[in-house]
């Protein structure tokens, strides 16, 4: 919105998905208004520009429709594949996951200090161990544990944020919490997972808002990367004791 007076010429540029540019009654332009949007301006009657206003179309790219289907299957099945892996893990380990997302609750900012440096850490020592030639074996074996450790990060994230949830989500004075199972606890973490992170800031509908789907993508690596460092914490405190 332009409501002031411009000495010489204005340019103007918008993003895709922002506003139409306002000229108020007060605006005064003492050259050329050039601009680039996807909307023609408005402009009001007592607006006053000396040069010629210029205005080019934005083209607004919009994605293919396959692209979109793809991308809301995609997140469905990335829902389910949570859960799924969600249930084997606390079917073979409920106890250990029940400590891993204690450590995320008592420890959170820890989790996440620790979680960047494995992330970064353990490929660079994947590396190491690759040039060295003799030491490809155990970098096969560091690669495979990394890729492991990620497989499980969302059911874990998962099912903290279901543990979270519950107490907010009781009737009758009772936390919900008190009343779920691990399967159901998993099941509603998983969900507001879903609806939050892919839904309303990454879905495929979103893309006019290139700032929902960034802020979409950083929620999402703060949950991994939340996930792993209590991941690491907790193996660690089991190979100390």
């Amino acid at each position: 919105t332009v409501s002031g007076a411009v000495d010489g010429d204005l340019r103007v540029r918008t993003d895709q998905g922002q506003p139409a540019i306002r000229l108020t009654d007060t605006a005064t332009v003492g050259g050329v208004f050039r601009y680039t949007a996807e909307h023609k301006a408005e402009i009001a009657s007592g607006a006053k520009i000396t040069g010629a206003t210029e205005f080019t179309a934005k083209t607004v790219k919009h994605r293919a429709p396959f692209v979109r289907h793809f991308q809301v299957f995609q997140s469905v099945m990335k829902f389910f594949g949570v859960i799924l892996v969600g249930l084997v893990l606390l079917g073979i380990a409920r106890r250990f996951t029940e400590e891993v997302t204690g450590t995320m609750a008592t420890r959170p900012g820890w989790s996440v200090l620790r979680g960047v440096f494995v992330l970064i850490g353990v490929p660079l020592l994947a590396l190491f161990f690759m040039l060295t030639i003799i030491g490809i074996p155990l970098a096969l074996l560091v690669t495979a544990a990394y890729g492991m450790a990620f497989l499980i990060t969302s059911p874990l994230a998962a099912y903290r944020i279901g543990q979270w949830v519950g107490p907010w989500l009781g009737k009758d004075g009772v936390p919900m919490a008190q009343k779920l199972s691990p399967t159901w606890t998993l099941i509603l973490g998983a969900l507001v997972m879903f609806l939050v992170v892919d839904v309303v800031l990454a879905g495929a509908w979103m893309e006019n808002v290139p700032l929902l789907g960034l802020l979409g993508s950083l929620l999402r690596s703060y949950l991994v990367i939340w996930s792993l460092g209590a991941l690491d914490q907790t193996i660690w405190n089991r190979v100390r004791r």
